[in-house]
């Protein structure tokens, strides 16, 4: 079997990008999965304090979240035909990794009862390509600790629409005739002092002014993120219905996290 790392640029290679492979707003196998690892650990932490009911709220809509994002993820791995090339990068997870992945494999299996493939109800196939689903450790919740090492993976480049705002800031000393005129121009002028200047024995009446104007652009770029597996401790507690639970360090879990790197070329723009 081939490491987690390397099915997942071998993904993104052969062109899984979700939402399909010529949308380019579209996410990555890369961004997916670190974004589902990211939900299904934030609803695991929120689930251990829902005694308040803003609590409660707030735990529902990231869960919620975290579901679907979990079934569209599926749909598009069916859709696309790489759920088995999912299921490689799946046994490649710890049991805990494996337990974020949960809607996916159900939702991959519901998604294939719909073309026709009863893999849910074959649960010996199921677990040839999704190991240890459904088998969860009962009774038992987690928490991640400390983060302990950090792998680089891979890098590769992503195609992006972008749209964002260019701000102009800058400092002027214009006569005070001007100043009406300017602040015509840019509404959020800034009179910062009122100045008299002597020029070659004349004295004109200034003001010194700050000016920011912004003004939105629209570019494609293609930019570079870095993809990286992060490890932490890994704390595990019996659920129980009052109290404190009692958390005990049983080894380490990682997540995957995908960042841009800072490294990006414009190829065009809508100015």
């Amino acid at each position: 079997m081939i490491g987690f790392g390397k099915m997942l640029k071998s993904l993104a290679v052969s062109g899984l990008i979700l939402c399909g492979t010529t949308n380019l707003s579209a996410f990555t196998m890369e961004e997916r999965v670190s974004s589902i690892e990211k939900q299904a650990w934030a609803a695991r932490d929120m689930s251990q304090n829902l005694s308040q009911p803003q609590n409660r709220q707030a735990y529902e809509a990231v869960y919620a979240d975290f579901v679907r994002d979990s079934r569209e993820f599926a749909r598009q791995l069916v859709e696309n035909n790489q759920w088995e090339k999912f299921s490689e990068f799946y046994q490649g997870l710890d049991e805990v990794g494996k337990l974020n992945f949960e809607m996916v494999v159900k939702g991959v299996m519901e998604e294939l009862f719909r073309t026709g493939d009863y893999l849910d109800r074959d649960m010996t196939r199921a677990q040839d390509y999704f190991p240890g689903y459904g088998y969860a450790k009962p009774g038992y919740t987690y928490r991640r600790g400390t983060e302990t090492k950090r792998e680089f993976l891979y890098a590769y480049w992503k195609e992006e629409v972008i749209e964002e705002a260019a701000s102009l800031v800058k400092e002027l000393t214009i006569e005070i005739s001007l100043l009406a005129k300017f602040k015509l121009e840019f509404p959020k002028l800034e009179v910062l002092e009122a100045l008299n200047i002597e020029i070659e024995g004349k004295i004109y009446e200034c003001v010194k002014i700050k000016i920011e104007q912004s003004k939105k652009i629209t570019t494609k770029q293609t930019r570079k993120f870095g993809y990286e597996k992060a490890w932490f401790e890994l704390f595990e507690a019996k659920k129980k219905w009052f109290g404190d639970l009692e958390w005990k360090l049983v080894g380490q879990t990682f997540q995957h996290d995908h960042t841009p790197t800072g490294e990006s070329v414009v190829t065009s723009a809508n100015l």
